[in-house]
């Protein structure tokens, strides 16, 4: 079995559910074998089958499931804590841009297609080359709109914020200075 496979059918036995406690007894073995291959609790296992179902979609939200699972919003939210695990494990990106969305990143597709555990790549070791390949290839992944912007801003920019704080702290303190040995006029507070 892969995971794919393991997908499928936790989300065929979900269909009608609930997500009940007869759902976790049929499908105990296949949200089990999904949870020991990528390192999530069963409950966080069910809820990655149905996003991976829709994997295609850069727009899920729990309100997407109700029919299909034949429940009410308020029986999802209670997945939360679970829907984080997937969230902080990158397997799943958030975006709360006009309303709360979810998407899975192609990568991680990609590496379920193989059978394998996602392991996101660490920013910290890449080289500068590196680095800005990547940036280059997710803007142009945000151009071609494979990639909605929110979801790019979150993960990839919000860890490089207090770095472009402090360049544009000290680009303003240092502007004006600069402006004046070249013999520039000073800019305003529009030009900065």
């Amino acid at each position: 079995m892969d995971l794919l496979q393991a997908f499928e059918i936790i989300v065929d036995k979900a269909k009608g559910s609930s997500l009940g406690e007869k759902f976790y007894q049929e499908a105990d073995p296949y949200l089990g074998f999904v949870s020991d291959k990528l390192c999530i609790s069963k409950r966080a296992s069910a809820i990655m089958a149905l996003f991976a179902d829709r994997c295609d979609d850069n727009h899920i939200q729990f309100s997407d499931y109700t029919d299909f699972l034949d429940c009410r919003i308020l029986s999802l939210l209670r997945y939360s804590k679970e829907t984080e695990e997937l969230v902080d494990r990158e397997y799943v990106c958030r975006s709360k841009d006009e309303g709360l969305y979810y998407c899975i990143p192609m990568e991680v597709m990609e590496a379920f297609q193989q059978n394998q555990r996602y392991i996101p790549s660490d920013v910290e070791e890449l080289t500068a080359r590196e680095l800005f390949d990547k940036f280059n290839e997710l803007f142009t992944k945000c151009r071609r709109r494979k990639l909605d912007r929110q979801i790019l801003i979150l993960p990839v920019i919000t860890p490089f914020r207090p770095f472009c704080m402090v360049v544009r702290r000290r680009w303003s303190s240092l502007l004006p200075s600069f402006a004046r040995a070249r013999g520039w006029k000073e800019p305003g507070p529009r030009e900065r």
